[in-house]
């Protein structure tokens, strides 16, 4: 079976990494598999051996026939699209594809939101019809099901579709975890995300500098880029915590870094998942977050993860204070409860719906 990833590029995103542990996965168990991109786009660091071909498109949605040509010339027994863009393309090209037999997926990786302008509307319409065209539709959680219902106003055949988590963890994780804990993490506070509006970063720095008024001797790490990065480096240098606080836009060892800090911080407005989450639940002692639609009410709860009431930074201030004071190792969850997020399980689940598919 010839399975073909599509998606915009390869930024440095949860879709992206899905689809790289996913492409592991499916080569380890003898597929023959491919990711390809629409664009040249790569922020990432990836494998060489992984085998990658683009598109060369200035833009994802002007990809349609280079896409289609390469499909017809590659001849895939499935293709698995995930985010906006190539979803689209990809739906309007097997609309068109009345020759070829393969069979195509939908990964919907976010929880969708009400439009706000013209341009959204008109995206929310597009994907709307577009995605009548999949023979399957894979989501990332109940409430990106939900969200996609309400909005697009369709209801999935349940035989078309799973809700499947993302594969976020090595098939080794439980060693990974026992090598990388230790009772020496330090006092910092570690806030990880694209930082576009979703993501809510300043209420991170706010909750932040509550706790460094009482304790000038912790210290917090930003990693993420995006157009809210100005914003935040002004809130930053407005509260005067310039020398408490680091950006970085990429770190190698997300785990290593997590092991040796306090606290994971999530202020997000809404998550389709969160990887970050289940990293967090493995490797860091102390995680608190936005009880905000998606990952956080779906993941976190029943771990002993810490939920702040949505938006509410100066509570969140407050936790901060209490774990910088803690010197408790704190065991969010089991190791039981974090296997349901290995890329082992995972791509089991995804390889036996696409064989339901076909």
């Amino acid at each position: 079976m010839k399975i073909i990833l599509f998606l915009p590029g390869l930024g440095n995103g949860g879709a992206e990494r899905v689809f790289l542990s996913l492409y592991q996965s499916f080569l380890s168990s003898g597929f023959d598999v491919e990711i390809l991109c629409a664009t040249p786009k790569v922020f990432i660091n990836y494998d060489q051996s992984i085998k990658i071909s683009f598109l060369d498109s200035r833009y994802a949605y002007l990809s349609f026939f280079k896409y289609k040509k390469y499909i017809y010339n590659s001849k895939p027994d499935i293709v698995i699209a995930t985010l906006q863009s190539s979803i689209f393309i990809s739906n309007f090209a097997k609309f068109f594809s009345v020759k070829n037999k393969y069979k195509l997926i939908s990964r919907i990786a976010n929880v969708y939101q009400k439009p706000k302008n013209f341009l959204q509307m008109l995206l929310l319409f597009s994907q709307r019809i577009s995605i009548r065209f999949s023979d399957g539709v894979i989501f990332n959680s109940q409430a990106t099901k939900e969200s996609i219902e309400k909005l697009l106003k369709i209801k999935f055949n349940k035989e078309k579709m799973e809700i499947l988590n993302n594969p976020v963890l090595e098939k080794n994780f439980e060693s990974r975890i026992s090598k990388l804990r230790s009772s020496n993490f330090k006092k910092q506070f570690i806030f990880i995300g694209r930082l576009v509006p979703q993501k809510r970063v300043e209420d991170a720095i706010k909750a932040f500098e509550i706790a460094f008024k009482e304790d000038s001797s912790i210290n917090m790490i930003i990693i993420g880029n995006g157009p809210e990065k100005s914003k935040a480096l002004r809130l930053v240098e407005l509260l005067k915590i310039q020398k408490a606080v680091t950006f970085y836009d990429y770190y190698e060892d997300i785990p290593n870094l997590l092991a040796n800090s306090c606290c994971l911080i999530n202020t997000s407005a809404y998550e389709g998942f969160g990887n970050v989450f289940v990293e967090g639940l493995a490797f860091c002692n102390n995680l608190v977050s936005y009880n905000s639609p998606g990952g956080a009410s779906e993941i976190l709860k029943g771990t002993k993860a810490v939920l702040i009431e949505d938006g509410n930074y100066r509570l969140m201030g407050n936790k901060l204070i209490e774990i910088s004071s803690s010197k408790d190792i704190n065991f969010l969850c089991s190791n039981y409860y974090l296997s349901k997020f290995s890329s082992e399980k995972i791509a089991k689940e995804y390889l036996k719906f696409i064989r339901k598919i076909i």
